[in-house]
């Protein structure tokens, strides 16, 4: 009985780690977002005409180039064209805290914190996916069984 009771405060614990994590990362789900870095407006606009396609769309690049600020200026434009904040769900997939995590699992924990179903759309932008093993299947899983836009 002690030990179930303790992995299941430990379970609790990650969950609500998990959550906070997943606010940290999104700060517009609880208040106005700002970005302030330079304008990428050429490479924002390519990326959301893009968003029309059922598509995922892949932003590639050497490293520390900016493509987790391109993707974070797309999340003010879609912010600023009426898009709810809760729509929008950016992952940023080397985090420590999200390293035990499938991408599946942090959809999941996204669609029950807000009481999402399966078939609400909304935008998923993962940063550094690369650096999870086997993204390419969890990506064919979630473009093929869920209404998410990806980038």
């Amino acid at each position: 009985m002690v030990h179930e009771t303790f992995i299941n405060k430990v379970a609790q614990g990650d969950t609500v780690e998990l959550e906070a994590e997943l606010y940290r990362q999104n700060p517009w789900w609880e208040k106005p977002f700002e970005e302030r870095s330079i304008p990428r407006s050429g490479y924002v606009d390519s990326i959301e005409k893009g968003l029309a396609n059922r598509e995922i769309i892949f932003l590639t690049g050497l490293k520390r180039i900016g493509k987790t600020t391109i993707m974070k200026q797309l999340v003010g434009r879609l912010l600023a064209k009426g898009v709810k904040p809760a729509d929008v769900f950016f992952i940023n997939l080397d985090s420590f805290p999200l390293m035990g995590h499938s991408i599946h699992a942090l959809v999941e924990k996204y669609r029950e914190t807000h009481k999402k179903a399966a078939a609400d759309f909304f935008y998923l932008l993962l940063d550094e996916v690369a650096s999870r093993d086997g993204f390419e299947k969890e990506l064919k899983s979630l473009f093929d069984n869920d209404n998410v836009k990806m980038k």
